[in-house]
């Protein structure tokens, strides 16, 4: 496209994927020479769901659990969250959260009841949203 001051130039990705991110170089040529510019493309996305969860240490009250971080989605974790609740309960209406730095990956829960079984599951999150 032609305009007042020079010529633009325009790339458009309708849909965009992870493997998108790239390094893109327009280079432009007339009869008094040649110049380029390059773009640095990151595609963010929301972190993929922490995997690997395991119980360090439990006690009556509490339990020591780590993790390994998931892929980041090219967005720096913010914080996890471990959700966890009574194993009669419902993910709905019984659950409690805690929340962990997102450069953390082993964190205690507290305070829960004695002679309970619980389920728990960990949750990341970036500046983007939620992993599933």
């Amino acid at each position: 496209e032609i305009v007042t001051d020079g010529v633009l130039s325009t790339i458009s990705i309708k849909r965009s994927e992870r493997a998108d991110s790239a390094l893109f170089t327009c280079v432009a040529t007339n009869a008094f020479g040649s110049d380029d510019t390059s773009i640095n493309l990151i595609i963010q996305e929301v972190p993929e769901t922490p995997y690997e969860l395991k119980v360090l240490e439990k006690a009556g009250r509490n339990i020591k659990l780590s993790w390994q971080a998931p892929y980041n989605g090219n967005s720096n974790l913010t914080r996890y969250l471990i959700e966890f609740k009574p194993t009669k309960g419902t993910w709905q209406n019984d659950i409690d959260r805690v929340l962990v730095s997102g450069d953390e990956s082993i964190a205690g829960v507290f305070s829960l009841r004695p002679a309970t079984s619980y389920h728990f599951r960990i949750v990341a999150q970036n500046e983007i949203g939620s992993s599933g």
